[in-house]
């Protein structure tokens, strides 16, 4: 079975029903509720079925917002964006953290370094590395 023909069994049409009816048949970003709107996976689980997400998974966006989103992924860069994505951030709040991160970038790195060096330090006196 294909995707596209997972999309239209009944298990997938009641759990997009279900959630359009949570989102009040409104775009989460934009709130437009005009426009056709979509049931967005926020994350994706390997061997999972559409249908076999919890809510917390699914969103409501308009056409246009989904189509911005999914165009806006890179697949480096999923995990994250899978992350800040069920974390709540819209696109342009993740379009913003990204401008703040290529600005602040060389103090993000020290800062993730000296958290790194922490983790291990704290591993190592605890005895979980040697």
């Amino acid at each position: 079975m294909t995707y596209r023909d997972k999309l239209k069994d009944p298990r997938w049409q009641n759990k997009r029903l279900e959630i359009l009816e949570r989102d009040h048949f409104r775009c989460k970003w934009c709130h437009d509720d005009k426009k056709t709107l979509h049931v967005h996976h926020l994350a994706y689980v390997k061997d999972y079925e559409p249908w076999d997400y919890p809510e917390n998974y699914l969103i409501t966006l308009c056409e246009w917002c989904h189509e911005y989103e999914s165009i806006g992924r890179k697949p480096y860069g999923n995990e994250l964006l899978d992350t800040l994505s069920l974390m709540g951030f819209k696109p342009d709040e993740i379009k913003m953290l990204n401008s703040y991160v290529e600005y602040n970038a060389d103090k993000l790195k020290a800062d993730v370094r000296e958290w790194e060096d922490r983790i291990l330090t704290e591993a190592i006196e605890n005895g979980e590395k040697e």
